[in-house]
């Protein structure tokens, strides 16, 4: 039960602040198997994007990684522009990472040209723990099982 009032007082937090909010999560297992998943919710809660699929991540790191950028290329390309974007994950790593990038402005790390680059200003990396990402966690787990790329706009 206490997760779940975690997570109703995060989202009440969220919404309030944010535009949008972008959960996502790599899995990965040992073969190597790994998948990526995610969703984007607005203020209301309702699903604006989702996406899962396979990744090429050698570790768990690296499927997290891969997720947190599929994420923000997704929305940064996408016509509708936010100002006040909120990207969760469950891996403490990839926040930090994001972080020292925005900070440091070393667009490429993330293979985005300086004019999209510049765009981060207008995202906050938020580190969620597991119990709180469970769709993008759902998501990432279906990812591995996927062939190619599953996304879409709704």
């Amino acid at each position: 039960q206490s997760w779940l009032r975690k997570r109703e007082k995060l989202w009440e937090v969220c919404k309030k602040k944010y535009e949008i909010i972008c959960l996502v999560d790599g899995a990965f297992l040992q073969g190597p198997k790994a998948g990526k998943g995610g969703c984007i919710k607005d203020r209301d809660g309702n699903i604006l994007f989702i996406f899962f699929g396979p990744s090429n991540a050698l570790n768990s790191f690296e499927a997290e990684w891969d997720a947190a950028i599929f994420m923000i290329k997704s929305v940064l390309e996408h016509k509708q522009k936010w100002n006040k974007i909120c990207l969760c994950t469950d891996s403490i790593k990839v926040i930090k990472k994001l972080k020292r990038i925005k900070r440091s402005q070393l667009w490429g790390e993330l293979g985005l040209p300086d004019i999209l680059g510049v765009a981060l200003d207008n995202f906050e990396f938020i580190h969620l723990g597991r119990e709180l990402n469970l769709e993008a966690d759902g998501l990432a787990k279906a990812g591995m099982q996927k062939a190619q790329m599953v996304k879409g706009w709704l």
